[in-house]
């Protein structure tokens, strides 16, 4: 090791310091674990722009890669309980990130596509999402800012919205609270695992960690 690069060990090292890597560093710090958080910036991109809260499947996904239908529908369990743990950390923290929770819709404005949304209505029922079909005169009555050229959607029960200048905030408060050490603007370029252990080397300095 270069004699010029200061060392630190630490029980975890998590790379990464938006919203998924905010909550991985505290609840790995309620086990009470030494923690470091490297993020490449002051502020990661999913603190400014990672308030959707979408479950159903995405359109896309669904119409290019038939052939992934049965692994993404694997998956839709674990959309619907993360916004369960988003409710959980809400209460865990005792804090507003401004969640809510109201539904999402995904529009059709052709026949096709409504045919389409039928069809990836049904896949996602067997997942076990609370989704439906809302007709055009639905449409009109419950959503009346909607386009005209609207035919239907497919609405989803679970989706909804946050403020993640807020959640991330907050998150960050309980980190440092708890003894996370934040690393900000530092980039990671290499990682290494030998002798059960992981040489992590950034371009400020190296850590060692077990995880």
């Amino acid at each position: 090791m270069n004699n010029n690069i200061s060392s630190i060990d630490s029980d975890y090292v998590v790379i990464g310091g938006g919203i998924v890597g905010t909550c991985i560093s505290y609840y790995l710090s309620c086990l009470n674990k030494e923690v470091i958080c490297i993020d490449s910036g002051e502020f990661s991109g999913s603190n400014s722009n990672a308030g959707s809260i979408h479950v159903q499947l995405q359109s896309r996904n669904f119409r290019l890669n038939p052939h992934l239908i049965e692994n993404l529908k694997e998956n839709l369990p674990f959309y619907k309980e993360a916004v369960n743990a988003w409710e959980r950390l809400q209460s865990i923290l005792n804090v507003d990130f401004e969640l809510s929770v109201n539904g999402g819709l995904m529009v059709a404005d052709t026949e096709q596509q409504l045919k389409f949304l039928y069809k990836k209505c049904e896949e996602e029922k067997t997942a076990g999402l609370e989704v439906e079909i809302i007709e055009n005169a639905q449409i009109r009555k419950n959503y009346p800012y909607l386009s005209k050229k609207i035919v239907g959607a497919e609405f989803c029960a679970h989706e909804g919205k946050l403020n993640p200048l807020v959640a991330n905030k907050r998150l960050q408060e309980a980190c440092l609270n708890r003894g996370v050490k934040i690393m900000q603007c530092e980039t990671v370029n290499h990682i290494d695992y030998s002798n059960n252990e992981y040489l992590i080397k950034s371009n400020l300095r190296e850590y060692h960690c077990q995880s």
